[in-house]
């Protein structure tokens, strides 16, 4: 039996680089571990979660569609989890669930060096999901962005997301946009950072863009998409229009560091497993 046992839920998630990513952690460390995918229908998620604990998992990812659904499965939520208001990682303590988001921790990380440029300014956030909650907590609380706003298809769903983001991000001017006028809020000279937190664009929509066409990029601004495949169509036409780009590599290999540190208490060197990675294979 390994020494440490470990997992990712969702749903049609074969394409995950988690396993990949906890193999290169555990040569790293020296320990024997196993990572596993554990593709779930909704319909079977529940008797699924209950058995987890009893199949010997340490710990659990959680992706798509179920971070938002994970919560009532939990025991306990950590502040910043609970101030987001979705979880991607779970912790069995016993009888106990311990849930946390380190997506936020993850996001992070390659913003930091544009900490400057960030501050005070104006970013639009594409999504209206757990990932993109995990993303405005990190706009305000880690680099001080004022003005959020929030694009997406579904004028219902982009309320309830500002509604519950408003309690949390005090300070924040959060505004809601449907995808076809974009447009007009990306031309302002305000905004720095556009964030895809949407799956379009990722391993099973490499094709599909979430921004709309004849999109307007914001000049000397960043555009950072959470996915990390390589040939998300998205990532060249930032490219194309000369803005600087950041794909969902860093951020996946560091809120999956993150995990392992709450899962097993031992920290894991960020660029001795990023420079290992092979991201195409």
């Amino acid at each position: 039996m390994s020494a440490f046992k470990f997992g990712l839920i969702g749903q049609n998630i074969a394409y995950s680089k988690s396993p990949a990513i906890f193999k290169v952690i555990f040569e790293s460390k020296q320990v024997e571990g196993e990572f596993d995918i554990i593709d779930v229908k909704p319909e079977q998620f529940g008797k699924r979660m209950a058995s987890l604990a009893k199949h010997g998992y340490r710990g659990i990812s959680v992706t798509v569609p179920y971070k938002e659904t994970i919560i009532k499965y939990t025991s306990k939520l950590d502040r910043r989890a609970k101030v987001i208001g979705a979880v991607n990682s779970l912790v069995f303590d016993g009888d106990i669930v311990l849930g946390y988001n380190t997506d936020s921790y993850g996001f992070a990380l390659p913003l930091k060096e544009h900490q400057q440029t960030l501050s005070g300014g104006a970013a639009i956030l594409i999504g209206n999901g757990g990932s993109a909650r995990a993303v405005a907590y990190s706009l305000s609380y880690d680099f001080g962005i004022r003005q959020i706003f929030v694009a997406g298809r579904n004028d219902k769903h982009l309320d309830i997301f500002k509604a519950n983001m408003a309690k949390s991000l005090s300070g924040v001017n959060m505004e809601t946009v449907l995808l076809n006028h974009l447009n007009e809020y990306a031309q302002s000279s305000k905004i720095s950072l556009v964030v895809n937190c949407t799956p379009l664009g990722g391993p099973n929509h490499a094709d599909e863009s979430p921004v709309p066409d004849e999109f307007t990029w914001p000049r000397e601004g960043i555009y950072y998409d959470l996915n990390y495949n390589t040939n998300n169509c998205t990532l060249g036409l930032a490219r194309e229009a000369g803005i600087k780009v950041i794909d969902g590599r860093r951020m996946l290999v560091g809120q999956a560091l993150r995990s392992y540190w709450l899962w097993t208490g031992q920290d894991v060197s960020f660029n001795n497993i990023y420079e290992k990675m092979d991201f195409d294979g």
